[in-house]
């Protein structure tokens, strides 16, 4: 009713001082899932959204502040949201913890061309806290696994590690933990792979083993809350561990300088 004027100011106003925008659960462009009050989230239905219209919005301001975007397509994807994305020069998002390869001998799988690459999320498990199980570790605790599913979890992150592992081609003269060791080749691979955008998370420098959120928790975690401890000495080149060097020349090396 009002010609998409809210909308259209809250784009405007993050594009004028951003180089690329970030829209979080872009799927948002296309449908709303609701509950009514005092129903079971199965009583839900999607609402559909004038996605085309939509879409047209965040393209033309796109253009007009010469901003970037990227939409956050994890989750329940409906099968016309990536088609659509790419049509309008959106970029995706390609999470490299979720692809990593499952045997000794395979390779992580590739990044799509039209995206932005990244170890994970703020959502998901920092690489040290991947390593150690630490995901695994909060979805006991929180009562969201059995005793059998947490066993084979384990089982299966153990499989993971191997195979990144001997994905990373050890030397015996660098000198690195294997959990470093891995870092930092799941980094050059993302880093050299076909995304367009690389992103390399100071809490992966750092080896912090602590995510910042646990999606669907509020109480149980404190979520948001903690620094990135070591961010400092990650960044400084005299100061940052082997890996954290190793890790970012990797990424300066694989992505030419515009």
């Amino acid at each position: 009713r009002d010609r998409y004027r809210y909308f259209i100011r809250c784009i405007r106003h993050h594009m004028k001082v951003a180089g690329m925008l970030r829209i979080d659960h872009v799927m948002g462009l296309f449908r709303l899932y609701c509950v009514p009050e005092g129903h079971p989230a199965t009583d839900g239905v999607y609402l559909r959204y004038p996605s085309d219209e939509l879409l047209a919005i965040v393209v033309l301001e796109s253009h007009r502040n010469q901003c970037a975007v990227a939409g956050e397509d994890l989750g329940t994807v409906p099968p016309h949201v990536r088609p659509a994305m790419k049509r309008h020069g959106m970029f995706r998002l390609h999470v490299g913890q979720w692809f990593f390869p499952s045997k000794p001998g395979d390779a992580p799988a590739p990044s799509p061309h039209e995206a932005i690459a990244s170890l994970n999320t703020h959502d998901t498990a920092t690489f040290a806290g991947w390593w150690r199980g630490g995901d695994i570790d909060d979805r006991k605790d929180l009562g969201l696994i059995t005793d059998a599913q947490d066993i084979a979890e384990r089982r299966e992150r153990d499989q993971q590690k191997r195979a990144l592992l001997t994905f990373a081609h050890a030397t015996p003269d660098d000198h690195l933990a294997e959990v470093e060791r891995a870092m930092v080749a799941a980094t050059t691979d993302l880093a050299t792979g076909p995304a367009e955008v690389m992103l390399i998370a100071l809490d992966d420098l750092a080896l912090e083993p602590t995510p910042h959120n646990v999606p669907g928790t509020s109480s149980e975690r404190t979520n948001w809350q903690r620094r990135v401890p070591g961010w400092a000495d990650a960044l400084d080149e005299d100061r940052a561990s082997p890996a954290s060097r190793a890790a970012v020349l990797e990424v300066v090396l694989a992505r030419p300088r515009t």
